[in-house]
């Protein structure tokens, strides 16, 4: 129902945060003119601010029509707060005109009045983040008093439940910032960027850090206290990009604290406080790190807390490492020497189920090349491996008794790298038998006047310095490694591919073997096609011995010995490939 209420019986809607109202004298003079176009809407209250009930609203507003608005009562605007502030205008300039506003009366509630205000005012440009983060506080509190949240504010008002969240968050900035919003100052992008330095702050709470003593800020070196780079912002807006607060975030959260590792923040530290004394125990804040107030996301903020729990968790080391790998746990050095050819030939073992004499370690940060897992060696640091406490696990073994007969004593490991060191021979002695393939075809042309200005060009005095020009200016033949790069070349040449191969036959089989060798045990740990293509490489090698009646007992030892190894690997090759190894 439409009624006319006096200018100062008519109030602001209860929930209004919206501080600019824009132009008012012009929207006012458009009243003056035109008249108002389209009526505010409101509800009665009585003057202690209680809504009129809805059964009484009808009858009080007939009777407000009849005998006027009474003093016990008021308006409550839900719509029309501009229009409001036009009329107070246009009657501060007329002793008679403009005195009463007109309203259109419903039976509004405060949840209502409160979707009211949201309604009229988040399309609107000069409406400022915080205005729009203490109605959407205020819709919340009410939400989750009704057993809602978030997604239900979000639902309600027709917005991204991120934004809810975004926006509340704004209220916690400090008030000098939220004044800076509020001015447009500071953008809603700086400010959000600036929450995390403000939660950072919150959550060191007196613990002592190092910041930059000169309180100056600058983007390197020791960052300045949180509190100043925050007035610092403020001040200079337009000099601090969101991109450089979040850069400051990162920076100050490194100094100030740690990143706590997954392990450590999972460790219930009461399950191994009988490890501790009292002064150990004393800096540990809390058994877990879930719900520490210290903690930031995944730092901690508290560096004696971590340090200590830290520790503790290395102490639980030996019995973890144990109960994983199922061998016993050893901290001493000369059982780990961390040799790449032994780590590999210790982690067949322990894959194909041989573990007697094998023990387990662990080291915090270190390059190795002796790790449990199949993971290629190298170095890992404290932080990956407090992350994954298993990826610091080393494998080793115990040294031979002296009484301990060969048969009973661990296997002895291959001489991969003394293969490396063959195949790396063969291959040079390979590339030199087919330059000399090429040099003896050519041989021919050497007495013709024709190839004499290719001679010169080359710079070379015969053929075969000829061949060397031409074969190292080729990158596909300079780099030209492997045995089938090298028969193709032979083959594009038209010449024999056998002339790749040694002349003596015992030379043949030893080069074929240690290729293969050499091969598998660089490979055995790739899960590609590299691995099947060095197995099949070991399977021709046998092969070839078998025709060439190669066996244990053969006169030539070395042959002999590569047998031994080709069977060996052979079999190695089997189980890897069928998922045992």
């Amino acid at each position: 129902m439409l009624i006319h209420v006096p200018l100062d019986h008519v109030d602001d809607n209860p929930f209004q945060r919206r501080q600019d109202y824009g132009d008012v004298a012009a929207l006012a003079e458009d009243i003056r003119r035109r008249g108002l176009l389209q009526v505010p809407i409101g509800r009665l209250v009585f003057a202690h601010g209680e809504p009129v009930k809805s059964g009484e609203l009808y009858t009080t507003l007939n009777r407000i029509n009849a005998d006027g608005f009474p003093a016990g009562l008021r308006v409550q605007l839900a719509f029309g707060h501009r229009r409001l502030r036009a009329y107070r205008h246009l009657a501060s300039e007329s002793a008679h005109a403009f005195q009463e506003f007109p309203v259109h009366i419903d039976d509004y509630d405060d949840d209502a009045m409160l979707d009211a205000v949201w309604s009229e005012n988040q399309h609107r440009s000069d409406i400022n983040p915080i205005e729009q983060a203490e109605l959407l506080a205020e819709k919340l509190e009410r939400a989750r008093a009704a057993g809602g949240n978030q997604q239900t504010v979000a639902a309600e008002w027709g917005i991204d439940r991120s934004t809810v969240a975004n926006k509340v968050r704004l209220l916690d900035l400090p008030a000098e910032a939220q004044t800076a919003v509020r001015e447009r100052k500071l953008s809603e992008r700086q400010a959000l960027a600036l929450l995390p330095v403000v939660e950072m702050q919150a959550k060191l709470n007196g613990t002592a850090v190092d910041w930059n003593p000169s309180d100056k800020v600058e983007p390197w070196g020791m960052p300045a206290r949180p509190e100043v780079f925050m007035r610092h912002v403020v001040a200079n807006p337009d000099k601090t990009t969101s991109d450089a607060i979040r850069d400051y975030a990162r920076r100050a959260l490194d100094h100030a604290g740690a990143v706590l590792p997954e392990a450590i923040a999972t460790f219930d530290t009461a399950s191994a406080a009988f490890l501790l004394g009292p002064d150990e125990r004393e800096p540990i804040v809390q058994p877990l790190c879930a719900g520490c107030a210290h903690r930031h996301n995944q730092h901690c903020l508290n560096r004696l807390c971590l340090d200590a729990k830290v520790e503790l968790f290395k102490q639980r080391i030996p019995t973890l490492a144990a109960e994983h790998s199922g061998l016993p746990w050893s901290r001493e050095a000369d059982h780990f020497p961390n040799d790449r050819d032994l780590a590999a030939h210790l982690r067949h073992l322990y894959g194909s189920g041989r573990r007697d004499g094998l023990v387990v370690g662990w080291v915090p940060a270190a390059w190795r090349e002796d790790w449990l897992d199949q993971m290629p060696s190298g170095y890992r640091n404290a932080q990956q491996i407090l992350a994954n406490w298993r990826k610091g696990l080393i494998l080793g073994r115990l040294p031979r008794p002296a009484d301990e007969t060969a048969d009973d004593a661990l296997p002895i490991q291959p001489p991969v790298a003394t293969w490396r060191s063959m195949r790396y021979d063969a291959t040079r002695a390979r590339k030199e038998r087919v330059k000399q393939a090429f040099v003896a075809a050519c041989a021919p042309l050497a007495g013709q006047d024709a190839f004499r200005p290719l001679l010169a060009l080359a710079r070379a005095e015969d053929i075969t310095g000829f061949i060397d020009q031409f074969w190292s200016s080729m990158a596909f033949l300079s780099y030209a490694r492997d045995r089938n790069e090298l028969t193709a070349i032979l083959q594009q040449g038209g010449l024999d591919p056998a002339l790749i191969d040694p002349a003596d036959a015992g030379d043949r089989l030893h080069e074929l073997a240690v290729d293969a060798l050499a091969d598998w045990y660089d490979y055995r740990g790739h899960s590609n096609a590299r691995a099947a293509a060095a197995a099949v490489a070991l399977g021709k090698a046998l092969d070839a011995f078998e025709a060439a009646g190669i066996t244990a007992e053969s006169e030539t030892a070395d042959l002999a010995d590569l047998l031994h190894w080709l069977t060996a690997a052979r079999a190695d090759a089997v189980e890897v490939l069928n998922g045992k190894g």
